[in-house]
């Protein structure tokens, strides 16, 4: 076990204040599709002139940008975003605790009634970003849609709303919107052998009783027709190394859970195709969930697989990163983490 190190820089330099000495404990706590937060504490005893440093928010001022490096005798950038909260404690061990989030949180701001004409949500998502004073790195989406409306929502809940509707997650990295599919399908990250890597990991499985069978039902208003789509057995995004999903294990055991979705307007069956795909893939995110803790990496993220081993035959395998929270302090690093499993 290494000597847990962080470094915290404030506006890009790296602030005396937020040294080892004087830090208490930092933490970032990450969940998929929500703005990542971070916080750390700081003793406000100024040890050459007395009571108190760091309270006049010349340092941490909200709007100050942050970047924090944890690590085991050597830091790794972790976490990029901004400083949104201070609060101070005036008692007998005095301490400043700084809050904040990354960039995800600026699309948070106010509410707004727009429409978007014949636009792609891949472009909606790159306008909304330039917006925000954000890139945007989107995955291509094909449906040209003559006209969308985000209707008293924040841009935040809005773009949310369109990236479930087609099976995607929304998240930043530093200054860039991610708008992007589901990383399920990709080689893990990390492997961690129980036993030996970690020792504290709890699973659960539970019956999936939706969504074995999605049908989408809409209305051509041009041909006046009605547009079927249909998502089902073969529309995983990936079995995770399992060879039954948690629709298959539920129809074995007790039946068919299937689901008509209705009154949307689809642009086509291609649409209507894939709305029902990622019903079907987001009722199986409950089927196996886990919770561990592992010392503490930064090779352990949201949106990433990672690989538990010697676990049985059922449960090891891959999983998918959907939480974690690192913590480091003087004595420790740590990082606490949460997992689903699509197939077993």
């Amino acid at each position: 076990m290494g000597k847990p190190i962080a470094k915290i820089l404030i506006d890009n330099s790296e602030a005396d204040e937020c040294k080892m000495a004087k830090l208490i404990e930092v933490v970032v706590e990450e969940e998929l599709n929500l703005p990542t937060m971070f916080y750390f504490y700081l003793s406000i005893i100024d040890d050459e002139s007395g009571p108190w440093k760091n309270v006049d928010l010349s340092k941490f001022a909200p709007g100050k940008a942050v970047t924090i490096s944890m690590g085991l005798d050597t830091e790794k950038e972790l976490f990029k975003g901004e400083i949104t909260a201070v609060d101070i404690s005036f008692s007998s061990v005095p301490y400043i605790e700084v809050r904040g989030f990354d960039r995800l949180h600026r699309l948070q701001f106010g509410r707004k009634n727009r429409s978007f004409a014949e636009q792609k949500d891949s472009q909606i998502v790159s306008t909304i970003a330039s917006e925000e004073g954000l890139s945007a790195t989107a995955d291509a989406t094909t449906t040209v849609y003559p006209c969308l409306f985000q209707f008293n929502q924040t841009n935040y809940h809005f773009l949310l709303e369109r990236a479930r509707k087609i099976g995607y997650e929304l998240m930043v990295d530093d200054k860039k919107l991610l708008f992007r599919k589901s990383q399920e399908d990709k080689s893990a990250s990390i492997s961690l052998n129980f036993g030996e890597d970690i020792f504290d990991f709890n699973v659960s499985l539970r019956t999936v009783r939706q969504g074995a069978v999605v049908e989408t039902r809409g209305w051509d208003v041009t041909k006046m027709e009605e547009i079927l789509g249909s998502g089902k057995a073969g529309d995983e995004i990936s079995k995770m190394g399992g060879s039954q999903t948690g629709h298959a294990m539920a129809t074995s055991a007790f039946k068919s859970a299937e689901n008509t979705i209705v009154n949307e307007n689809f642009v086509d069956k291609s649409e209507a195709d894939t709305r029902a795909a990622a019903f079907y893939n987001e009722t199986q995110q409950d089927f196996i969930t886990g919770e561990g803790t592992y010392s503490g990496t930064e090779q352990i993220r949201v949106g990433t697989t990672i690989e538990i081993t010697n676990l049985g035959d059922k449960f090891s395998g891959s999983y998918y990163v959907t939480g974690t929270t690192h913590v480091l302090n003087k004595k420790q690093y740590t990082t606490k983490f949460k997992v689903r499993k699509t197939g077993i």
